[in-house]
């Protein structure tokens, strides 16, 4: 799995897998266009017009999962 911003210290952040912030793309879960302080991944998506990667926040990703709530940030530190 891609993932780009700060290291979280978790398995999916392998230095070989980390690409550039998507600066100024939009969040696939909640549209909100990424900044370079930004932390994420980049997930498939297939539609009819093919496959392709597509950015999600860390805290939208983990939301969507169930893992936090809307009020509950992974990084108390994030701003």
């Amino acid at each position: 799995m891609k993932w780009f911003g700060k290291d979280w210290n978790a398995p999916v952040c392998q230095p070989k897998e980390q690409v550039k912030i998507p600066v100024k793309e939009k969040c696939f879960h909640c549209g909100k266009k990424f900044t370079r302080y930004d932390k994420g991944v980049m997930l498939p998506f297939t539609s009819s017009n093919g496959e392709k990667l597509v950015p999600y926040h860390l805290d939208c990703l983990l939301y969507s999962m169930g893992i936090i709530t809307k009020n509950n940030k992974f990084d108390k530190n994030e701003k």
